[in-house]
């Protein structure tokens, strides 16, 4: 086994999910359904260049994840795919990405995006919403494809492998699952995701299709008009509209255990759990001002509040889900008239002394 070069990687003892080369058995491995998706010359071809080039970058000592690219592919069969959840890239932290779009293993903490996610979970399930599991392994074993436009990143090299080859082999995926007659969802979170809009109107679909466009769940884009992640209502829509058409859906809040992973590792402590519910009094002063906010303004206040009550008025999770220093959260909350507990006051001025 190579040792990466990358100093940053040194405190990683047991880095375990890091690609070992052979693209070629990873392909052999897969069920026969996906295999032939992936036969034609063109696609071959493609996947022969990934190869080689995945199999030099190893050789100069690069670090890629995740260990099996086609993860996704060995969860769920091309007929039983209910709903498409489309991502970006792996992630390209050590002991992160698992092959599956968005999902981290459960001993590592959850990133800021598959926070939103749950967010935005327990805003459309308010009654039924419970602490979630980050391995999203459950959703793909229920009919959930969980599937990056690129398949392959360097360590802490975020879109390294993006426009390498990647996007033709998941349009080919994505192809065998449009010939399939049964109803499917996509969801199409950002950019990236949104650049498949291209495959699905060259490839009729075969069955019922619905297509949901939002912004990406990442901090940076989660609550920015005009399509938020914050609000979609994804996860609700996509089952009540299976459900119409004779499926069962995608069991979101279902958390009963896959298969374990191997044992917990330093590397990746466990989450905490989360923390006690600040209280949060009327303050008419505030509420006085709201005039003086503008449309735009009055609704990023309502999908912040949301996303308040999400993490229970925990202001330092509502920070990290947003990428933003707690400080900056208590200036964007002042702005938009949002009051706080005396409790959460004083431990804002906390915030300020020791930055965020």
């Amino acid at each position: 086994m190579f040792m990466s070069t990358n100093d940053s990687d040194h405190h990683y003892p047991a880095i375990q999910n890091a690609f070992q080369g052979g693209l070629g058995a990873h392909l052999q491995a897969l069920p026969q359904a996906w295999q032939d998706a992936l036969a034609d010359e063109p696609t071959r071809r493609v996947l022969q260049e990934m190869d080689a080039f995945l199999d030099e970058r190893l050789a100069q000592g690069l670090r890629i994840f995740p260990l099996r690219p086609f993860r996704a592919l060995l969860e769920v069969a091309p007929q039983d795919v209910q709903v498409v959840i489309l991502g970006q890239d792996p992630y390209h932290g050590p002991n992160q990405a698992q092959g599956l779009a968005f999902s981290v293993p459960d001993r590592c903490p959850a990133p800021p995006s598959l926070l939103n996610m749950f967010a935005e979970l327990s805003r459309e399930y308010p009654d039924t919403f419970t602490r979630q599991r980050n391995s999203l392994i459950r959703w793909a074993r229920r009919g959930a494809l969980l599937l990056n436009t690129s398949l392959t990143v360097e360590a802490h090299k975020p879109a390294s492998h993006a426009k390498r080859g990647w996007e033709a082999v998941t349009d080919a995926i994505l192809a065998r699952v449009l010939r399939e007659p049964r109803p499917k969802a996509f969801l199409l979170w950002g950019s990236h995701a949104q650049s498949k809009q291209a495959l699905l109107d060259s490839h009729p679909p075969q069955g019922p299709l619905l297509v949901l466009k939002a912004n990406h769940p990442s901090p940076l884009s989660a609550l920015r008009p005009p399509r938020p992640f914050i609000g979609c209502g994804h996860f609700l829509k996509a089952n009540e509209w299976l459900r119409e058409h004779g499926e069962t859906g995608i069991d979101w809040l279902e958390n009963r255990v896959p298969p374990e992973p191997p044992p917990v590792s330093q590397d990746c402590p466990p989450a905490p759990a989360p923390a006690a519910p600040d209280a949060l009094p009327a303050d008419a002063a505030s509420m006085t001002m709201l005039d003086a906010l503008n449309p735009l303004q009055v609704t990023e206040r309502a999908t912040l509040i949301q996303l308040l009550d999400t993490y229970r008025w925990n202001i330092s999770n509502v920070a990290k889900a947003l990428g933003i220093s707690r400080n900056t959260l208590y200036r964007k909350l002042h702005r938009l008239c949002i009051p706080l507990s005396s409790q959460s006051e004083q431990d804002g001025v906390a915030a300020g002394r020791q930055g965020p």
